[in-house]
């Protein structure tokens, strides 16, 4: 059973979206802008004298991200622009959500191009929203302690516009917290266990994996002298967990692991599969990095143990002084390193990615810094601290890391770009960003019209004045707190790019309040009053929230402002 709609909307899945329905008939010469209430002085206006007052031009703009630029989709980081419907995406929470609208369109004017301490750059358009804490400058000559100084009274991230950061604010970067529950994969008509074992076979083959031969049957995993033992562990693994026949021998500066035949007829293929073809489209498979953290924890220490490099292990006559406690694993495959940052956030390490690592050209490394953190990674690790000096840049919290920012450049940019709506409208993109979660129906417009700082100054508000009320032609009333329209680019629109507004989108007027969602506001004004206290009208009298910021996902009361399963509040059921 349907439930009624607002006027002026239609049924979606999870709320309704404002578009226009009934259209009332509107007589420009008889029709009148009034205001009233707690006011001053009450105004009649007509449309020509609204025109003649002075008008407020803004753009508001779906807020979007360059091409190329990466989201953090699970299980394979992917360019938005690849980004398809139905995909899943990390939000802020940490974990995925499905992706449910696409959104493309062209762009003419500045970029944003960002860039966090230990995450890629990023480019994206000046209103696009971030989660972010406000740095402190420091202290002294040097402006130090500033990481200390800005945390030290644990203050409140904010969705703060792209345009509006400086270079010493903090981006955040969520731990994963994504879990699935199953304990088996299949996959060729053979299921296998996901455990310990097959996450070192698998870590392994992403290091040290290669196909013997081109029918898939023959695996070899190329150990150097030193690793006997691994060699003799992996070949173990090997026929336990696939029922492998294995061979470890000796050739030139290697220790060789080949299987030759198994249970599983083409075994290359499935590893292949799982674990991608080459060097530079080596993957973390979705199984493995969506299990416990004990098992990804293998998965990567045999990873280390055959791509890493750690110098305490490697450079042991070096100085305690000069000695530095880091792990590095190096790889071609853009989208393994991007994994990699998401699995050790997994696990509690924050991660270092590096493009362009030293002389290793067309490769990424990623870098984990401190005995603590390597722990986390590695528990029975044997090493030193470097020297007690703190050389961190981030700062740790229970639910992620904050990055400060380095560098923010402008850029001149004409083309496409990028934006979906996702469950969460949450991104990692490669921070924390709100996706497009706005509604507004119609993209790229040019809004002209009063500002209502202007009408609230000639109508003479009374201060102790708490909400407004729109009143429109056909009998649709929805409460608004004065805050919100009082902030600067709020505005009774008179006209969409530089014509009056069209029939169906409101004429002669309608408020426009880019931060509150589209049910706010509201087609065919005809008078504002000004009120001391809230009352509810008919959606906010059916569950919808009294305020419906957009940032804050406040669609309903009572949730915080996020979305729950409900029938009878617009929606159809899911």
């Amino acid at each position: 059973m349907q439930t009624a709609t607002p006027p002026g909307q239609t049924f979606a899945k999870r709320w309704a979206i404002y578009t226009a329905l009934g259209v009332p008939k509107v007589d420009l010469k008889s029709w009148r802008l009034c205001t009233k209430g707690l006011v001053e002085r009450e105004l009649n206006l007509s449309y020509e004298e609204l025109q003649k007052l002075p008008q407020l031009t803004l753009t508001r703009d779906f807020h979007c991200l360059a091409p190329q630029s990466v989201v953090f989709a699970n299980p394979q980081p992917k360019p938005v622009e690849d980004i398809k419907v139905g995909d899943q995406i990390i939000g802020l929470d940490g974990r995925r959500h499905f992706v449910r609208r696409l959104i493309q369109k062209q762009h003419d004017g500045k970029l944003l191009r960002i860039k966090a301490s230990y995450l890629p750059a990023v480019s994206v358009t000046p209103d696009h929203k971030v989660w972010a804490v406000r740095g402190h400058p420091g202290e002294g000559r040097w402006r130090s302690h500033r990481r200390e100084l800005t945390f030290r009274e644990s203050p409140r991230p904010a969705w703060i516009p792209a345009s509006e950061l400086n270079v010493g604010d903090y981006v955040f970067f969520p731990k994963c917290r994504q879990l699935d529950k199953r304990r088996t994969i299949t996959s060729e008509g053979h299921r296998f266990r996901i455990d310990n074992s097959l996450a070192f076979i698998l870590g392994w083959y992403v290091a040290e994996g290669s196909g013997g031969d081109s029918k898939g049957r023959v695996i070899r995993f190329a150990l150097n002298t030193s690793q006997s033992s691994q060699a003799r562990k992996l070949a173990t693994a090997l026929k336990r967990s696939l029922e492998a026949n294995v061979s470890v021998y000796r050739e030139r500066n290697m220790n060789l692991v080949t299987v030759t035949s198994s249970r599983i007829k083409n075994l290359g293929c499935l590893l292949k599969d799982w674990c991608g073809e080459n060097a530079f489209s080596k993957q973390i498979p979705d199984f493995i990095l969506n299990a416990k953290p004990r098992i990804l924890q293998t998965f990567i220490s045999a990873l280390i143990e055959g791509d890493g490099y750690c110098p305490w292990r490697f450079n042991s006559n070096r100085s305690k002084a000069s000695r530095e406690d880091f792990l590095d694993i190096t790889t071609a495959s853009k989208k393994l390193a991007h994994q990699l940052v998401l699995a050790l956030s997994k696990l509690g390490a924050p991660a270092d990615l590096v493009d362009h690592p030293g002389s290793v050209r067309n490769s990424f490394s990623v870098r984990v810094r401190g005995f603590d953190q390597i722990r986390r990674v590695i528990p029975n690790v044997k090493t030193q601290c470097a020297n007690g000096v703190d050389r961190k840049h981030y700062w740790t919290t229970s639910d992620g890391f904050y990055y400060p920012i380095r560098k923010i450049r402008s850029l001149s940019y004409k083309g496409p770009v990028y934006d979906f709506t996702a469950d969460g409208f949450t991104m990692l993109s490669p921070f924390a960003t709100l996706d497009c979660v706005t509604t507004w129906s119609i993209k790229d417009v040019v809004w002209e019209g009063v500002a209502f700082r202007e009408l609230a100054k000639l109508t003479g508000v009374r201060p102790e004045v708490k909400w407004v009320m729109f009143h429109c032609a056909d009998g649709y009333t929805a409460p608004v707190p004065l805050e919100d329209v009082m902030v600067e680019d709020s505005l009774v629109a008179l006209k969409m790019n530089g014509k009056p507004i069209p029939v169906q989108q409101g004429f002669p007027a309608r408020p426009f309040i880019p931060h509150l969602y589209g049910w706010k506001s509201a087609k065919w004004l005809t008078e504002i009053e000004f009120l001391a206290e809230y009352k509810d009208r008919y959606w906010e009298a059916y569950g919808y929230h009294e305020r419906g910021n957009i940032w804050d996902e406040e669609r309903f009361k009572g949730q915080g402002g996020k979305h729950v399963r409900h029938r009878g509040l617009g929606t159809l059921p899911i």
